[in-house]
């Protein structure tokens, strides 16, 4: 019962941080949303975030736990990749989006 409500605190501030950066980077405050994107992963996960795109996702996801936590994951690379796709940089906007569907992939789509 506390693991689950410590997991779900996490992912709501993690949802919340996220929500800000995407707020943040439709304003063109796109420093400030790389900041909060950055909080929503030490928000939710415990993990280095360069080791966050250099394992494999199948040994990843084990590690990150949930599929929940798996797929708010995905949705902050995903975000990542659109503020580099702002950023002018679409090289690692897609490597972002593609380590997205990777997690997607093995997490499922689910409807949380």
């Amino acid at each position: 019962m506390l693991k689950q409500d410590f997991l779900l605190k996490a992912i709501e501030r993690a949802m919340n941080a996220l929500a800000r950066a995407l707020g943040l980077m439709k304003r063109g405050e796109l420093r400030q949303s790389a900041d909060l994107l950055r909080a929503a992963y030490d928000a939710l996960v415990r993990v280095d975030r360069e080791m966050l795109e250099s394992l494999d996702v199948r040994t990843l996801a084990p590690l990150l736990g949930p599929a929940e936590v798996v797929r708010v994951v995905a949705r902050l690379f995903a975000a990542e990749g659109q503020l580099h796709e702002q950023l002018k940089e679409p090289e690692r906007a897609e490597q972002l989006r593609r380590r997205a569907c990777e997690l997607y992939v093995v997490a499922g789509v689910g409807d949380d």
